[in-house]
């Protein structure tokens, strides 16, 4: 079916569209396969659908397009900022609307939802995207591999620019009307009832937010402190940006900043027993879990900020499903080769997990 009316925006001397192509009477796919997730935010394509998705006048765009628009806007270095949506932590200063819907990978795994907005580009024969992301004002050019799905953004072919540079509506075919904004929280939109006391810098010199829980000092981002030992989630640096660092316990044990250190099991009973009482004696791990990114009663009441950052255990696991972070004490079974963890996701919490030592997951660093 199509009839979806969409809203179009002038940019400089470009018309683009002004939300994601949304047809569904090709192949298409939805975040986790979840209709709503094409509502509320963007539908995904692959390669083959999208070049010939867009409708009669408008068309895929290429690189120099996408240069022209990061250039109308100020520049590639804060043209993200500009065209990520308020919810996406930008300014949507022109009213481009872009979401950060995530992407579809050739495994069928959905990866990215609340972090990144990623369009195809025309040229690159399905094998380059435009990125933006959650924690940088730049927008990126990047190499993909075969198979991925993305959103689709529209441009207006040339010779059939609109004169006019308020936003107007068009009525484009598509499979359905979703809507232009999102209804979900994103990760910006953070409730605390602990208050920020300061923030404290790695030996690297990155900054982190630090709150008081209680009678501990919490840093209020996962560590994202090079080191040896140490990896992003997929061998991806940029994930490193939002959701941290994944540690071997060896490389756990010496990475924290100067007045910090790796928080003992006893250290997360005490912030689990303040979580729960913020939470009136229910769920406390919802205390903790950043807004709207993984658990629909989160409110992160605490500060503390937690996301979803997977793990490694020979290979990556449970991205943007599950949070694990080591403790400084060792296993109670196989002290030698084994370590504490507190693992959560949307339905459980487990604190003094034994993992191995080898296994690589986030770390939290608490004041000495």
């Amino acid at each position: 079916m199509y009839g979806a009316d969409y809203a179009v925006v002038t940019i400089g001397e470009q018309t683009w569209m002004a939300k994601s192509m949304v047809r569904q009477d090709v192949e298409s796919f939805c975040y986790k396969d979840v209709l709503g997730n094409c509502n509320d935010r963007d539908r995904f394509y692959k390669w083959k659908q999208a070049k010939d998705i867009c409708p009669e006048g408008w068309q895929l765009p290429d690189s120099s397009e996408w240069q022209t628009l990061f250039d109308a806007v100020g520049g590639q270095e804060n043209a993200g900022k500009v065209l990520k949506s308020i919810d996406g932590n930008g300014s949507n200063g022109v009213e481009f609307n872009a979401l950060l819907a995530g992407y579809m990978n050739s495994m069928n795994q959905y990866k990215e939802l609340d972090n990144k907005a990623c369009y195809w580009v025309a040229d690159g024969d399905g094998t380059k995207i435009v990125e933006l992301q959650y924690r940088n004002d730049k927008a990126y050019f990047v190499t993909v591999q075969a198979g991925d799905a993305y959103s689709v953004r529209c441009i207006k072919r040339a010779g059939l620019l609109s004169s006019s540079s308020a936003k107007s509506s068009s009525s484009v075919q598509s499979s359905s009307s979703a809507k232009s904004s999102s209804s979900v929280v994103s990760s910006s939109s953070i409730t605390a009832s602990s208050s920020s006391v300061g923030k404290v810098k790695d030996r690297a010199g990155n900054e982190y937010p630090v709150v008081q829980i209680g009678e501990q000092y919490w840093m209020a981002e996962n560590l994202n402190y090079k080191t040896e030992g140490s990896a992003c989630y997929d061998d991806q640096e940029s994930n490193c940006e939002l959701y941290g660092r994944l540690y071997t316990w060896e490389a756990a044990m010496t990475a924290c900043p100067d007045g910090y250190r790796l928080p003992s099991r006893n250290d997360y009973t005490i912030l689990w027993e303040n979580a729960n009482q913020m939470n009136g004696g229910s769920r406390p791990q919802d205390a903790l879990w950043v807004n709207g990114t993984w658990a629909p009663n989160a409110d992160n009441k605490t500060g503390f900020s937690a996301y979803p950052g997977g793990l490694w255990k020979g290979s990556y696991d449970r991205w943007l499903m599950d949070a694990f972070f080591w403790t400084s004490t060792p296993g109670e079974v196989y002290p030698t080769t084994h370590a504490r963890s507190l693992h959560m996701n949307e339905l459980n919490a487990y604190l003094g997990q034994d993992d191995p030592k080898t296994y690589m997951m986030s770390v939290r660093c608490v004041k000495n």
